[in-house]
């Protein structure tokens, strides 16, 4: 198409470049009154399926021809927006593409994982719902507890171990597919609290579903 469209640029310089307007006056009179080339034709001639001979007799024509030039212009117009109705509709059609996995966990260094748990669904007067999960690990203990609050609109992570081994604690957040959302590194302290804004979070925490998860990885010396 880009070079055809090269070729008819060409051909309207070639019709700026007539001089003679009592000339052109009269061919193009004489052009009118005969026969003109078929929309099917017109067609070809814009697609480029026209042998040479031809397509060397419809550019005298065109040369000439103000209607059969509009229906040129008007093939090419409506051939650019049937490309691009069906470049859109390929481009809706299309699949998604898969949510990146952006865990910065090494899978050598993961010691432990737990379970995923949903984040609450019913939601109480005062909007905000604590949850406490025990994992035992080992003969050793690790109790995470996680507030989810709407009105301060964050999550309260708070968390408390015996484990002695040396070691940092990771929360996770997965989809309802458990596909991974986020990930914070708690640091290896053995109790302590850390209070998640929203804003934080690369997902909704209210309007989407997630689930929650403690890893325990073996620390880089």
């Amino acid at each position: 198409m880009k070079n055809h469209d090269t070729a008819f640029v060409s051909l309207l310089n070639r019709i700026a470049g007539n001089t003679d307007p009592l000339e052109t006056k009269m061919r193009k009179e004489k052009v009118k009154a005969g026969k003109h080339p078929s929309f099917e034709m017109l067609s070809k001639y814009v697609s480029q399926e026209l042998d040479p001979q031809a397509v060397g007799i419809l550019d005298m024509h065109l040369l000439y021809c103000d209607f059969c030039l509009s229906e040129i212009a008007d093939i090419i117009k409506i051939d650019q927006k049937t490309m691009e109705f069906y470049k859109d509709k390929i481009l809706e059609d299309a699949d998604p593409p898969p949510p990146v996995n952006i865990s910065q966990i090494k899978e050598e260094k993961l010691l432990y994982q737990s379970q995923f748990y949903p984040r609450p669904i019913k939601k109480t007067a005062m909007t905000s719902h604590a949850n406490e999960k025990t994992f035992n690990i080992h003969n050793q203990y690790f109790t995470l507890t996680y507030d989810f609050d709407e009105t301060e609109k964050d999550i309260n992570i708070g968390w408390k171990t015996n484990i002695t081994y040396d070691c940092d604690f990771w929360v996770r957040f997965f989809d309802s597919r458990y596909i991974l959302l986020a990930e914070f590194c708690l640091g290896d302290s053995r109790a302590d609290k850390r209070f998640l804004q929203f804003e934080e979070l690369p997902f909704d925490p209210v309007k989407e579903d997630w689930h929650i998860g403690i890893s325990i990885v073996q620390r880089t010396i």
